[in-house]
This record gives C-alpha cells, structure tokens and sequence, in this order.
C-alpha cells in the first residue's frame, strides 16, 4: 500500500507512526526544476538511510532489498530512496541540458537539506554507489557508512577522448532534439511489451519481481489508453555524461572517503579483477576508510534486486556494526 505525503509531515518522528516494512510513502522535495521523488520506508525517527539507484533505473531497485534488510537489522531505520532527476517520478531537467554525473551531488544535498539530515547512511547501486563515494568526498561530515554495490571507478578513457566524448553528447541531444522538434511521438508499448523490452534491454538477467519492480515506477500510462505504457525515463539519459578521469584522478577522490564502506559486487560482474583500475581504487580505499569491508557474492550486476538475500544480511551485520553517534 502506498500513501503520498509531503516531506514535511514526516519531519517530526513523534507525529508519524512507523510504517511495516511493506509499506511505504511518496515523498516530494521542491527544486528549481520541479521535484525530486522518493519512496520511502520504515519509522521516520529511525536511523537514516539514503539509497540512491543506478543510471535509468528508478528507486524501486531496491524494492526487494529494503523490507528484508528492515527485518534484519531489528532496529528502527528510515531509508529515503529517490528517484534522481529525469528517472522514475522526478521532474526532468529543463530543455536543452545534458544530464552530468557532477550536477547529481548537489541534487543529493538538496534532498538531505530539506529533510534536515545532519549524519546519515548511503546506500547506492551502479551510479548511485559511485555518487556515494564522490558525495562523500565531497560532503566527508555527513555520511556515517556508506554501501557502495558493484560500482568502483568509472571507464577509464586516454584524456584526448575527452573532446570527443563531449562532442558526442552535444551532437546526441542536438539529434534528440530534432525529434522532438518534428513531433516524433514517444513509443508505446502494451504491458507485456514494456515489460518484456525492460528485462531485455539491461544486459543481465533480471527475475520477474525485479522487472515488476522496475516497471512500478519506470513506466507510465499513456493518457486515454488502457493498456498503452511509454518509459517514465527522461531520453538524455541515454547519454548520461560521466566524468572523463585517469586512474590519478580516481585515486585521489578514493582517498578522500574516509567513513566505514561496505562495497558488495557481484562475481559475474568482474568489476575487481586483479590489476584492473578498480583494483588501485580499492587499494587507496582500504589505506584512508576508517573501517572497510569487501564481499563478492554470486549474481551479477543486479544481483541486489534479483537475489537481495544474498546482500541483506552483509548490509544489516555492517549497519550493526558499533559507531558514533548519529
């Protein structure tokens, strides 16, 4: 069951009874360009959690992982998990604007300024994770622990890709734009359709309540049509502009995270093979964390959505793990 509420009704915890951990509330939070969504679980005066999705996914990601992760803990938490810009129920940004990993941070703290966090846990997948260490090297005094799953560093690329890499964007929205500008309608898809096109377009396997979850939020009713979906999704984020960095470059934002980190990967996604990028990543990592934990688990790149019971009890032994004080 969902219940849509503004943020403010749950800012004072002895005001909002705790929620089961199959129910959760539609939360809004206000920005320049619109709103910012999120689907929330657990008690509002709990310990807080923001969870944060992987690019063109949506919050349910983590719709499997969260109750069960609830139960485990066993005390109360309070997991805020949004949709990022122009993914899910969030607003898109305003026309004629590349969707960049460096403006996402600051969307993030928007986020935890209007909820009035002053320490937290971050939970994040793909994107979300890699935020998550950027956010904390940013911000290093609000992020008590930090769950990064299968996501280290990104793509390494020589620098003189860098000009190419921007003038491929730039000349990506201009074609998208030309579209729109000629009113190329937006596919629709039946159900079946949509959801068939979800599970085959990720590259990885995905279960039936991993699709389903996706689709709760990632897809939307065409208006006057039944049974006519289109994807919620904004299309510029098929050229999410991510950071054109060296291996230095990496390694310096790494050792700048200093908070306790569980990174959790999955086997099939070979993203810490011996030598790799990501290897020098998690060596700078493990030098500078306060605390540090590693896990390979099998499943691959989503395995939190397909397989959450093999992350939940990693995730809730380290959020039991003894800290300061929030």
């Amino acid at each position: 069951m969902e219940e849509t509420k503004d943020y403010q009704h749950l800012r004072s915890p002895q005001k909002t009874e705790s929620l089961p951990t199959h129910q959760t509330v539609e939360l809004k939070f206000s920005v320049p360009w619109g709103h910012i969504a999120a689907k929330v679980w657990g008690d509002p005066g709990g310990e807080p959690i923001l969870a944060v999705h992987g690019v063109e996914d949506n919050a349910a990601t983590f719709d499997t992982l969260i109750p069960l992760l609830l139960q485990l803990v066993g005390r109360p938490m309070y997991v805020v998990c949004v949709d990022l810009p122009g993914h899910g129920h969030s607003s898109p940004l305003a026309p004629g604007i590349l969707y960049r990993f460096t403006d996402m941070p600051g969307c993030l703290h928007r986020v935890i300024s209007q909820l009035g966090w002053y320490r937290f846990h971050y939970l994040g997948h793909s994107l979300g994770g890699l935020l998550g260490l950027h956010f904390v090297a940013s911000y290093p005094n609000l992020v008590e622990k930090l769950i990064v799953i299968d996501a280290l560093t990104f793509t390494m690329y020589p620098r003189h890709y860098h000009s190419n890499i921007l003038r491929a964007y730039a000349e990506k929205l201009l074609e998208l734009e030309k579209k729109v500008g000629a009113g190329t309608i937006q596919p629709s898809y039946t159900l079946d359709q949509a959801l068939h096109k979800l599970a085959h377009s990720r590259g990885t396997k995905m279960t039936e309540a991993g699709i389903k979850a996706l689709a709760s939020r990632g897809l939307r009713q065409v208006e006057g049509h039944d049974n006519l979906y289109t994807f919620s999704r904004d299309n510029r984020l098929k050229f999410f502009v991510f950071p054109v960095v060296n291996i230095e470059e990496a390694v310096q934002v790494a050792s700048e995270v200093k908070c306790q980190l569980l990174i959790v990967t999955g086997k099939e996604s070979l993203r810490t093979e011996k030598g790799s990028d990501n290897e020098a990543v998690l060596t700078a990592l493990t030098k500078h964390c306060s605390y540090l934990k590693h896990y390979v688990v099998d499943g691959d790149h989503d395995v939190h959505l397909n397989f959450p019971e093999r992350l939940a009890p990693l995730v809730a032994t380290f959020l039991c793990k003894p800290r300061s004080s929030l």
